[in-house]
């Protein structure tokens, strides 16, 4: 193809009527014999300009497309952002007006199996077991109401120490109503694991992890089936502080996006189903708290984080740690 490439017609024909027609044929120029070699090459020189400011055009056009599109997602991002506010100020409220019902609830409960308890045996039936699964549903709503509470109390960066186990425990918890039945969810964890960190930041990262490990193997489950999802959890001594595995037998990423599954914006979701943020949030966490990531996946088969955290003593300025991604 010639497109874009510029076309001098040098002709003897001197006429308007051919002149015409071959501008009209997409000729860039036209010249005349006789002509003088130092003319052609102004007009060359000229053509050869006109190239260069074209293709200049042509990059800055697209550059200024780019960042209208970014100024779009930052749009979406600051109103989302907006919307989070907001329902951290109304938090508050929400969790005090579950928790008012849920203690005259938890304190009927507590009449009520008193009350069955002195019922004679033959009259008691199946109350106890209908009690229990009461009780276990106002516990269930209790710690949901814990946990909000925690996670939308004002961050203070990281000053304190977090356990990582007690952490993993709550962000499994508000991922659980995602899990169901056709999910597997595993998490071997020692009873004390403690690091140098901000509680709320890192169940935000495990939210997001977990999130994203459910989202796979639905995705999975849903293009071919096999066998039933499975999230395994553990967390692991090492010799100055503790890693954290997690891994989905979920379908996978490929080879091509390892190296940018951390860029915001990146999602390989369908549109309306993921803005490319939560991992991109997820890494800056990580990196404030001094952890290493490793990343491998098999497409079809599994995926597997490995992020190692420091101890609770680590130093005021660490060195500075890579992402490793296999």
């Amino acid at each position: 193809s010639t497109r874009g490439v510029a076309v001098i017609i040098l002709t003897a024909r001197a006429d308007e009527q051919t002149k015409l027609g071959a501008l009209q044929a997409g000729a860039s120029d036209f010249l005349t014999k006789p002509f003088s070699t130092a003319e052609l090459g102004l007009r060359l020189h000229n053509q050869i300009m006109m190239a260069r400011i074209r293709r200049e055009m042509a990059d800055l056009n697209s550059e200024l497309h780019s960042a209208l599109e970014q100024i779009k997602e930052n749009e979406v991002l600051m109103i989302r952002n907006e919307k989070l506010s907001a329902l951290g100020r109304m938090s508050a409220g929400i969790i005090h007006e579950i928790n008012n019902p849920l203690n005259y609830a938890s304190a009927g409960l507590h009449a009520l199996e008193t009350f069955t308890k002195l019922l004679p045996e033959d009259e008691r039936f199946d109350y106890g077991d209908i009690l229990k699964d009461i009780r276990e549903g106002v516990e269930r709503v209790s710690q949901i109401v814990i946990d909000l509470r925690q996670f939308t109390r004002e961050d203070n960066g990281i000053t304190g120490e977090a356990d990582l186990s007690e952490v993993i425990g709550r962000s499994r918890r508000m991922v659980s109503h995602q899990v169901g039945k056709d999910i597997d969810f595993r998490l071997t964890a020692p009873s004390n694991s403690l690091i140098r960190g901000n509680g709320n930041q890192l169940v935000q990262v495990f939210i997001n992890l977990f999130q994203n490990s459910i989202d796979a193997i639905h995705m999975r489950l849903a293009e071919s089936g096999g066998d039933p999802g499975r999230i395994d959890v553990s967390i692991e001594p090492t010799g100055d502080g503790w890693q954290v595995s997690i891994r989905d037998n979920g379908i996978g990423i490929p080879a091509e996006d390892l190296q940018k599954i951390f860029d915001p914006f990146f999602t390989s979701k369908d549109v309306g189903k993921g803005m490319g943020l939560g991992l991109s949030i997820t890494h800056q966490i990580l990196q404030s708290h001094k952890a290493m990531v490793q990343v491998d996946s098999r497409p079809g088969e599994f995926t597997r984080f490995q992020i190692a955290f420091p101890g609770p003593s680590y130093g005021e300025e660490p060195e500075s740690v890579l992402d490793q991604i296999a």
